[in-house]
């Protein structure tokens, strides 16, 4: 379930959020700085760590055993 849960910290429709809080936690560091200067890069990463959580999280809640 929390691969799930985290999957949706990552939804694209969350990105101007998620992005926001990224660049203002991260000000000031060169991680900060990439943020800023690759924000379509930071964008695909996202939403590529979206897929794969939410993926994960469903097909670990259909492999569970009933």
């Amino acid at each position: 379930m929390l691969w799930v849960v985290g999957g949706f910290v990552f939804c694209p429709c969350h990105l101007p959020i998620t992005l926001a809080v990224l660049a203002s936690v991260l000000a000031g560091t060169t991680v900060g700085v990439m943020l800023r200067e690759h924000v379509v890069l930071a964008a695909s990463l996202i939403t590529g760590v979206w897929i794969l959580a939410t993926w994960r999280g469903i097909w670990l809640l259909r492999s569970t055993k009933q």
